[in-house]
């Protein structure tokens, strides 16, 4: 055990089940020790206000000791002050800006990087955007959730538009007065004593002469998330944003809920990309610059184009552009969702390129009203690759005739020749139906919001995510495994 290389010490490390496992592993010896500090530090989550509390208290100690820089992925999407005893305004008070800023400059090898909506207050200081986008030559992945507060989308159209003026100076005496009220009020102990603090702000204040007031995008930052940030403006944010990140080669984008309209396409750059979700983005509409930037999209593997929105579809696109869209051939293309368009019909239907069907695995039709049982056959008989289908709320899968036809009509043995391919395991159906536990060989399962028939003991729990997954894994925070899974 003593003549281990560095590297299998750090797989032993990596196979432990908690941080108590690996604090006892540490404990072995200095080999031990070094590499188990570097698995507990290599994914930092941070759930609770007690969570965080602790880790800003001993971030001094960690960066002396270097330990900060084995940080790859920060969480803190399911930051949240349920369940631990806090008040939601103790909880955020103790987010202060700066201390965040300077915790994020810490990390300095940083690769990914989530925040969530219980986040935000802390985010509407440009000196916290500017420490991502300003020191963090490694950052490939970025994920905001749920920033709607219109004070985040001013900082970031400050930060972006390259804008300095006293007024944000101001605003973070404001907040920092704030704060201090709320800690007195809240009876919170602060992480430093005046002196310290005093000590600290100077630090900061030259730290924050130090970083340029232009923002310097990461170049590798390519997989990026904007999940239901609905207040982003596009003219003031995303357009000087794209235009920023247009050395970069974009593979993930996710923009769903947000007000963008087509004429941002003609700021985004479609040949790398593999992955686009633009779920509840109404502005987007047919006859315009998105169809030609989608015939450019060559390596697209999945395109989220749901526009329901509670089971109530509605959307711009005309039924010509909807059948243009789908005959369009893209050779990567697995994923592909259409759900809430107002107009599909059979004739859309009809015109799906055929071998864009056969290589479909995961197929959406939600919340559609036109489209016919015998059209949908139809088109699945030649999805010889479908794994995963969506008829929650179409018209007919309300009937319990007509799912039962569906169900019966996948292919149980070899000798049959016609109906669905036996790659089929899990068809998502309406969650407000009363529908029977088992139909042939197909199990009714409900997951949050969501319901679903599968076979074969195929679990669909985890079988197809809302929200674009930035990585090709489950994800391990309880919000994002909400917003992917259970919405």
């Amino acid at each position: 055990m003593r003549h281990l290389s560095f590297e299998l010490l750090e797989l032993i490390a990596e196979h432990c089940q908690s941080s108590n496992d690996l604090s006892q592993l540490s404990r072995v010896n200095h080999q031990y020790h070094v590499a188990s500090t570097r698995i507990l530090f290599n994914r930092v989550a941070i759930k609770t206000p007690q969570q965080y509390a602790a880790l800003m208290g001993h971030r001094d100690l960690f960066r002396k000791r270097g330990w900060l820089k084995y940080v790859r992925r920060l969480d803190l999407s399911s930051y949240s002050a349920r369940g631990s005893g806090w008040t939601e305004a103790k909880a955020k008070a103790i987010v202060e800006p700066h201390a965040l800023a300077q915790l994020l400059i810490d990390c300095v090898y940083l690769t990914e990087l989530y925040v969530g909506e219980e986040m935000m207050q802390a985010f509407v200081e440009p000196i916290v955007i500017r420490a991502i986008f300003n020191g963090h030559p490694r950052l490939e992945v970025l994920d905001f959730t749920g920033f709607c507060d219109r004070k985040f989308t001013d900082v970031m159209a400050h930060v972006f538009g390259g804008n300095n003026d006293n007024q944000q100076q101001q605003q973070h005496k404001s907040i920092k007065q704030q704060q201090k009220e709320i800690w007195d009020r809240e009876g919170i102990l602060p992480f430093m004593m005046e002196d310290e603090e005093e000590e600290e702000e100077k630090d900061l204040l030259a730290l924050e002469s130090q970083l340029p007031e232009n923002t310097m995008m990461p170049p590798r930052l390519n997989r990026i998330s904007f999940y239901m940030c609905m207040a982003l403006s596009q003219s003031s944010f995303f357009i000087p944003f794209f235009g920023q990140l247009s050395n970069n080669q974009l593979t993930r984008l996710d923009l769903a809920n947000t007000k963008i309209t087509s004429d941002l396409f003609q700021h985004l750059d479609p040949t790398c990309l593999t992955h686009l979700n633009l779920q509840g983005c109404h502005g987007v509409s047919c006859c315009s610059l998105f169809l030609p930037f989608l015939e450019q999209a060559k390596e697209l593997i999945e395109l989220n184009l749901n526009m329901s929105f509670s089971g109530v579809g509605g959307s711009n696109f005309c039924s010509d552009c909807l059948a243009h869209l789908v005959s369009i051939d893209m050779p990567h293309l697995r994923t592909l969702n259409l759900g809430g368009h107002g107009h599909m019909n059979d004739h859309v239907l009809s015109n799906v390129h055929p071998q864009n069907a056969r290589r479909l695995e995961y197929f959406s039709l939600a919340s559609t009203k036109q489209v016919t049982v015998d059209a949908l056959l139809k088109l699945l008989g030649g999805m010889s690759q479908l794994k995963y289908l969506n008829l929650s709320r179409t018209w007919f899968i309300l009937d319990l005739k007509y799912l039962a036809s569906i169900l019966s009509s996948t292919r149980t043995d070899e000798k049959q020749v016609s109906g669905i391919s036996p790659t089929l395991k899990v068809i998502e159906v309406s969650p407000e139906s009363r529908y029977p536990q088992q139909i042939h060989d197909w199990t009714l399962v409900h997951h949050g919001r969501r319901s679903y028939y599968s076979r074969d003991q195929v679990d669909p729990r985890f079988f197809y995510s809302n929200k674009l997954l930035l990585l090709d894994e489950i994800p391990v925070s309880p919000m994002t495994k909400y917003w992917s899974y259970s919405n």
